[in-house]
């Protein structure tokens, strides 16, 4: 290998510690031919973009940096299902009152009924888990109790992104592939977003990364002309052939992200790069999609390695929480979601979230379009992967060990 240039050094550098949910460093994956080529292409534009910005950035508002959250104790976690095989997702399906359902990176679709596990969808032969690789995202269809239809979001076996649209049947065997939805070739292999959600009726939004690498070296964030580092809508029924449109641009790595249907909004955890973790609140209706601003912001701040304008017309929107990896530790935020139960009633209203690295666990309040002050809670769960709710809105947290937890009341 020819020695590198000081910006390619940099570039490597940030990528080995940059900030993945799923917690694999590049730094033990090896540098395909593909790599080393984008990362020469991302020296030439960091050196460039340095030279002339092509117009001036705002300055960021005090509410997008860090706060300092209360400690606090709201509620208990109670331990739901153990000896899964790194679960990614948790919730449940529509028509079915009594099953909580579980999906594991490798593949699998689960279903839990009290301590039974059975195994209800895979395509593990299809994917290959590893690092952010593997099965990402689910979403049943709005009328799954008569259709079985089911959404995947996952990387094939050469680590590109497909969304397909599957029916359950009676046996994992019986299951069946309706049809593909979205294909995105990807140029890493970290950074592939993941979450699937239904809004508004047949709306299905899907999250996809930047591409990967640090910084984001191809500048995708910012880049209409892409679906990397963006959050998709299509309409998805069981027939259709769905048109992705951009609902938001200016995304790092959307790995969960949770739809509030009385404010029509989503509320986006976006995994940082080095230094902050953010999330966002993203009013939807809009004609024009939104501009999160990666990678010319991380959070409240300016990145100085990423891009160097904002691209578009979308209106930017800053982050509500941010918290920065020097503080304590974290360094992957978790997106949760508006507690809306009834077995814990302090909880009622505030929005949980929590960090896969550090375990941590957080609640806050909505405020007009921001947040209240935040709380840490007293419970935590280690390599937390995600949160969802049951049909009962019971909130469970999934713990990338292999543990699904509930939230209970003290």
């Amino acid at each position: 290998m020819a020695p590198s240039s000081p910006a390619t050094t940099a570039i490597l550098r940030r990528m080995s510690r940059s900030s993945l949910p799923l917690r694999a460093p590049l730094a033990r994956t090896g540098l395909t031919a593909a790599l080393l080529a984008t990362v020469g292409m991302a020296a030439t534009l960091t050196s460039t973009s340095a030279a002339a910005a092509r117009q001036a950035l705002p300055t960021p508002p005090a509410s997008a940096q860090p706060q300092k959250a209360t400690p606090g104790s709201t509620f208990r976690l109670a331990t739901r299902a153990t000896g899964l095989k790194a679960p990614i997702w948790v919730g449940a399906a529509p028509g079915d009152a009594t099953g909580l359902w579980v999906a594991q990176q490798n593949g699998q679709l689960l279903r839990l009924q009290g301590t039974k596990k059975t195994l209800k969808l895979s395509v593990a032969t299809r994917t290959k888990a590893e690092g952010e690789q593997g099965l990402l995202g689910v979403a049943f269809l709005p009328g799954y109790a008569t259709n079985k239809l089911v959404v995947l979001h996952f990387t094939n076996r050469s680590g590109n992104t497909r969304v397909e649209l599957w029916r359950v049947g009676s046996s994992p065997k019986k299951a069946k592939l309706v049809r593909t939805l979205l294909t995105q070739k990807q140029p890493f292999p970290n950074h592939n977003g993941g979450q699937l959600t239904f809004g508004q009726g047949d709306d299905l939004y899907l999250g996809l990364g930047d591409g990967g690498a640090g910084d984001d070296p191809q500048r995708n964030g910012q880049n209409l002309n892409t679906k990397l580092g963006k959050i998709l809508v299509a309409t998805v029924t069981a027939t259709n052939k769905p048109s992705w449109k951009i609902a938001a641009y200016g995304l790092r790595n959307p790995w969960r992200f949770w739809f509030d249907p009385t404010a029509n909004e989503l509320w986006v955890a976006d995994v940082g790069q080095n230094e902050i973790e953010e999330i966002d609140r993203i009013p939807l209706g809009s004609s024009t999609p939104p501009n999160l601003g990666w990678s010319v912001f991380e959070g409240g701040q300016r990145d100085a390695n990423g891009d160097d304008a904002l691209s578009g017309s979308g209106a930017l929107i800053w982050p509500v929480i941010t918290y920065r990896h020097d503080d304590d530790g974290g360094c992957s935020v978790t997106g949760g979601e508006i507690y809306r139960g009834s077995a814990v009633p302090a909880l009622v209203g505030r929005y949980v979230y929590g960090d896969y690295c550090n375990g941590h666990l957080w609640s806050v309040e909505p405020d007009g379009k921001g947040v209240g002050p935040l709380r840490l809670e007293a419970a935590g769960v280690p390599q937390l992967s995600s949160f969802g709710h049951d049909a009962a809105g019971e909130l469970y947290a999934a713990s990338h060990a292999g543990t699904i937890y509930q939230l209970k009341a003290k």
